[in-house]
């Protein structure tokens, strides 16, 4: 799935939050419960693109500075977000 894609399905769950890491499938908390989204697991690959795709490149170098970063980002048609992006073990993650 792609990043908007999760997004859409997070807001359309009525979820709270969406957690993507890699090694397990993205999870979704709804109703204060972690729910997962389908088997697939994420990948390195995914959440550098996810990343990549969510930063302009002032934010994207700030995060390749500090290993984290703090933002917000609208989606046309969903909503507005909150993100936290940071490094874990040597991989991105997103919440």
């Amino acid at each position: 799935m792609t990043l908007d894609e999760l997004l859409k399905y997070t807001v359309e769950q009525g979820a709270s939050d969406l957690h993507i890491t890699v090694g397990i499938p993205p999870v979704i908390r709804k109703n204060g419960k972690l729910v997962r989204i389908g088997e697939d697991r994420i990948l390195p690959s995914d959440t550098d693109a996810y990343v990549k795709e969510m930063l302009n490149e002032e934010q994207l170098a700030v995060f390749l500075d500090r290993g984290e970063l703090d933002l917000s980002f609208s989606l046309q048609g969903v909503g507005r977000f909150r993100a936290n992006v940071f490094k874990q073990r040597g991989t991105c993650c997103i919440a």
